[in-house]
């Protein structure tokens, strides 16, 4: 109630997808709502030759959370493959606002899954150039989140030419169709709560195991066929901070 009383004080409000703005609508703001998306920094976040290597490197990026899919994403993968399959799954996640000892919890669960040799834990790193790097020397991006503001990594994994596994829900389908991306399709909600930052004050996609079958069969196929993602690529060509710059001045310009 606090949020809804603090979005209805300005005369018009921003956000950055369709997806928000119909949030927005259903929890009956009336203002006008003008939708500005986000960027991608293309002289950063281009596609590089991955050095020769026949390892298939999954890879995610993010604030570590159960909204982000990280409850159940180590435990899939280990169901995807077996030990001769030649993959691995890097995961980029950390969260600040955890205690240490919550970041230990969830690397010991992550351990004790059947492929806990092929599931490595990164230390976070300091600005765009790394984490694009780090996108280059891997192979596909999987980001089963069950709501986002944005996603800016999956993003940024296209203007890389990553092929990217998401749910086909929230912000990140303002760029994301079945084109460019591996779509899990989720057609139910469920009150948004991890016991955390959610309380059951909204709704995100019902991930259950339809989902993770998904997920499954997401994994394998980009394992056996290696794709590429040239549509990925033009799409998040679309998406610079020189395009967010200029809608935002038109808004700005109408007002």
């Amino acid at each position: 109630e606090q949020e809804l009383d603090h979005l209805n004080i300005p005369d018009e409000l921003i956000v950055c997808s369709n997806w928000a703005k119909q949030v927005l609508k259903n929890n009956g703001i009336s203002q006008k709502i003008h939708v500005v998306p986000l960027g991608v920094d293309t002289d950063i976040f281009n596609p590089v030759p991955k050095n020769n290597n026949d390892t298939y490197v999954f890879y995610n990026i993010g604030k570590l959370e159960r909204r982000k899919g990280h409850d159940f994403l180590p435990e899939v993968f280990s169901r995807a493959f077996n030990k001769e399959d030649n993959v691995r799954l890097d995961m980029l996640c950390n969260n600040p606002f955890l205690h240490p000892s919550e970041m230990e919890q969830y690397i010991k669960e992550a351990k004790s899954t059947k492929l806990a040799d092929k599931i490595t834990f990164h230390n976070p790193v300091i600005g765009a150039k790394d984490i694009a790097k780090f996108i280059n020397e891997r192979d596909c991006g999987v980001f089963p989140a069950r709501a986002e503001g944005w996603n800016m990594e999956l993003l940024e994994s296209m203007a890389c030419g990553k092929p990217v596994i998401t749910t086909n829900y929230s912000a990140h389908t303002e760029y994301c169709n079945k084109d460019n991306s591996f779509l899990i399709e989720t057609p139910n909600l469920e009150s948004a709560y991890d016991g955390k930052w959610f309380f059951n004050q909204g709704e995100w996609a019902e991930f259950d195991y339809d989902q993770e079958e998904q997920l499954i069969e997401h994994l394998r196929s980009c394992y056996k066929h290696r794709p590429a993602n040239v549509v990925g690529w033009a799409t998040a060509k679309g998406y610079t901070w020189k395009e967010t710059s200029r809608k935002l001045m038109n808004v700005i310009a109408y007002l």
